[in-house]
């Protein structure tokens, strides 16, 4: 049986002091994976079954409504996300694709340019889980950064991958010079996790 932490603070939870008398932190996030995720249009097998609205075309054939659907994300999205940022000068934090970088790297530059956390979001949108060796993995993680970092001039080290991680993520993580996770869903304190995924000093940034 896996050595999973059920228990957590066990009724003595931390007394967390933020800056300025704070009762509590935020953190906002924006994910940029238009462009990563699946396509038959782009040469992927099938189209991403997942959007806005469930894709109703049939596996094999071109899915222009999904393609629509994710091309307004940075047509439009990305810079009314960045008009609001500015507006209320608030920092955020942009997942990034590295496939969405590379077909994009201006709008990667440009929310650099602003300010603004540039973090990997794995090669194209799908959850680390699917991944059934480290070595292509390892590969990916290391394109995605690479790419993040010929667009913005800066390394990624926060990572939040799509659904789940596999069980070698947070390993590959670590050697590649990453400081934080955000698959981390157990809690809404960042901390370093003892059950044996997270012996590789790797901050652990619930998304809550």
């Amino acid at each position: 049986m896996s050595e999973r932490n059920l228990i957590g603070y066990a009724g003595s939870r931390p007394e967390i002091i933020w800056p300025n008398g704070a009762r509590v932190a935020i953190s906002v996030v924006v994910n940029f994976d238009e462009g990563a995720e699946l396509q038959v249009g782009d040469g992927d097998p099938a189209s991403e079954l997942v959007g806005e609205v469930m894709s109703v075309v049939p596996k094999g054939q071109r899915d222009l409504g999904q393609e629509q659907i994710f091309a307004y994300g940075t047509r439009v999205g990305l810079w009314r996300f960045l008009d609001v940022l500015k507006n209320t000068d608030t920092p955020a934090t942009f997942y990034m694709c590295g496939r969405a970088v590379e077909r994009s790297p201006q709008l990667a530059r440009a929310v650099s340019d602003a300010g603004h956390e540039t973090a990997c979001h794995g090669w194209l949108w799908r959850p680390n889980a699917d991944y059934t060796d480290i070595d292509s993995e390892k590969n990916d993680l290391i394109r995605a950064g690479e790419a993040i970092k010929a667009a913005t001039g800066q390394k990624p080290v926060g990572f939040f991958c799509r659904g789940s991680e596999s069980s070698w993520t947070r390993k590959l993580l670590a050697n590649e010079g990453y400081i934080y996770t955000s698959n981390a869903f157990d809690d809404d304190l960042p901390y370093h996790d003892s059950s044996g995924l997270s012996l590789f000093h790797i901050i652990l940034i619930p998304m809550i």
